[in-house]
C-alpha cells in the first residue's frame, strides 16, 4: 500500500493542457479530449500522429492531411491557424486553449458550418 502512495506522488500532471477535437474528412468521424502542450509544436504533431494512428489506422494518420487551428475564446467563432512553434508558444500562454484539427479536404473553416465542431465548442463554451 505504501508503494502505491509513493508511485501516486511521483505522477506529475502537465501544467499546460488543451482541449482538442480532430475531424476527419467525412466531417462525422472525430476524436476529442485533452492533451498536454508541454514540449514543442513538433512534439504535439508527433503525439497527434500516434493518436490518429491508434484510433483510425495509418491511412488517416498523416499529419500533413490536417490543418491545425486554435479558437480564441474572446472571439469565439474564429479559427486561427496554428502553423509553427512561434505561434504554439504564444497560445500556450492563454488560460483556455482549444485546438481544432480539421482534415484539409473539409471545405468550411467556420465553426458553425462543421456540426461536430460546433457541438463540441458549445459544450465546452458553457464551462467558461
Amino acid at each position: 500500500m505504501e508503494e502505491k502512495k509513493e508511485n501516486l506522488q511521483k505522477i506529475r500532471f502537465p501544467d499546460e493542457i488543451c482541449d482538442y477535437i480532430v475531424v476527419n474528412e467525412d466531417e462525422e468521424s472525430y476524436l476529442e479530449g485533452w492533451m498536454s502542450l508541454e514540449g514543442s509544436f513538433e512534439e504535439l504533431l508527433e503525439n497527434l500522429h500516434l493518436l490518429l494512428e491508434s484510433a483510425w489506422g495509418s491511412k488517416y494518420a498523416n499529419i500533413n492531411d490536417y490543418i491545425f487551428y486554435y479558437i480564441d475564446v474572446m472571439d469565439k467563432y474564429n479559427l486561427i491557424y496554428l502553423t509553427n512553434n512561434k505561434i504554439f508558444k504564444e497560445i500556450k500562454k492563454l488560460n483556455e486553449i482549444l485546438i481544432v484539427i480539421l482534415h484539409k479536404n473539409i471545405k468550411f473553416k467556420i465553426i458553425q458550418n462543421i456540426p461536430v465542431v460546433y457541438d463540441w465548442f458549445m459544450n465546452l463554451d458553457s464551462n467558461f
